[in-house]
């Protein structure tokens, strides 16, 4: 693997990486029963390294070990999941640059903002902490006399978080840890385009919990290239498995003119909406920007001040 061999990528065997990685992991153990993708470097063309896909025996022993965890980890004390989620955010500090790194050189953003996710999450760790010992019910009246109600949150089970290339590794942390604290076990989907950056998170996240003596399996990751199929089947196999929660914050494929006007008009609005947005001149017409600007402000009952720009026009 020419490209891991760059003297510039030496930092990913820092983070447990390697030229050929396994992209699921499962009972303890590293594994993939489908095929070899690569990692390909934005900027340059040039391939990183190979993530071997889950298949779907893979995905099933998955799920399966993932609610056995569950049982597990929902009867520990939240504060105590709470320590976890602490250590995990510690064990990001230590790798924040070279995760960031990673982010920068397998996503494409620009290094500050791929470290900016990063601390994102550690953010979140931090958040999360706080929160596990303010999981309060409320206790209420009756009207029987001699008796009152109490409310007591039930963790879910499990928890699906299924993330896009722009946000590859920060919406986890926005979702996992919650669940986390809150009693869940989590399973990952990340995306296709970004496999590293899913394998290298997954790689420290254990970590902790193997340091704990923690069930491996309250946390899994599956890398698998067709991810609308395994969006289905998590849905699917979700309803057999207690309702798994799916969180999925996704991007969208090309639309046509008006269609892509009207998503630009949410622009910075609406998380996911036109983050990368190509309007050509030939595809748009003065009235596309206005009729739905109009209609807008129509059927939300509110001004909105929109400055018509002419963004990525050639």
């Amino acid at each position: 693997m020419g490209g891991f061999l760059r003297k510039e990528y030496q930092f990913l065997s820092e983070i447990g990486l390697g030229p050929r990685n396994p992209g699921c992991y499962i009972n303890g153990v590293w594994r993939g029963g489908g095929p070899a993708v690569a990692s390909v470097n934005p900027a340059n063309k040039e391939v990183i390294a190979e993530v071997v896909e889950a298949s779907i025996e893979d995905y099933e022993d998955g799920m399966k070990a993932c609610v056995d965890a569950s049982k597990l980890w929902m009867q520990l004390p939240a504060p105590k999941r709470g320590e976890i989620v602490r250590q995990i955010g510690d064990a990001l500090r230590t790798k924040l640059h070279h995760l960031g790194r990673l982010v920068s050189l397998e996503m494409g953003k620009i290094l500050p903002e791929g470290i900016g996710e990063v601390q994102e999450i550690i953010d979140m760790c931090d958040f999360a902490v706080g929160l596990s010992r303010q999981l309060n019910g409320s206790i209420i009246p009756s009207e029987r006399p001699n008796h009152m109600m109490m409310e007591i949150w039930n963790p879910l089970g499990v928890v699906g978080v299924i993330t896009a290339f722009n946000f590859p590794c920060a919406v986890l942390g926005w979702n996992a840890c919650i669940a986390l604290v809150c009693g869940n076990c989590v399973v990952w989907k990340g995306a296709p385009t970004t496999p590293l950056i899913t394998v290298a998170m997954t790689e420290l996240i254990v970590g902790v919990l193997e340091k704990n003596n923690l069930p491996d399996d309250q946390f899994i990751s599956l890398h698998k290239n067709k991810g609308h199929l395994l969006v289905g089947e998590l849905g699917e196999t979700g309803q057999s498995f207690h309702d798994v929660k799916a969180a999925l914050v996704e991007g969208f494929k090309d639309v046509d003119g008006e269609g892509g006007v009207f998503l630009w008009l949410w622009w910075g609005k609406t998380c996911g909406c036109a983050g990368l947005s190509d309007l050509h001149d030939r595809l748009v017409w003065p009235w596309m920007l206005v009729d739905p600007k109009e209609k807008t402000v129509e059927q939300q009952g509110f001004f909105a001040c929109v400055t018509l720009l002419s963004v990525g026009c050639n």
